[in-house]
């Protein structure tokens, strides 16, 4: 009985993981770097933070961010896929 719930969690697990991959990503307008005072600036670019091939997020002003707190946006964020 053990071994059954063993195999039904793993396949469960499996299952659950590649539902995820088929989900939109999220759209997160992305933020750049100004000053020490405006460390997490507002863009206009849309990006996901789902990893992909397509590189990191960019605006003319630089590479886009994530934030993660009121005042820091140290997470990368991604173009979005086509």
């Amino acid at each position: 009985m053990p071994v059954a719930t063993l195999v039904l969690g793993a396949a469960g697990a499996f299952a659950t993981t590649s539902m995820a991959s088929d989900e939109a990503p999220t759209i997160i307008t992305g933020r750049y770097y100004v000053s020490s005072a405006d460390p997490c600036h507002l863009s206009d670019v849309e990006c996901t933070d789902v990893f992909n091939d397509n590189g990191a997020c960019t605006s003319p002003q630089g590479t886009l961010w994530k934030m993660d707190s009121p005042v820091t946006c140290p997470l990368p964020l991604y173009k979005i896929q086509p």
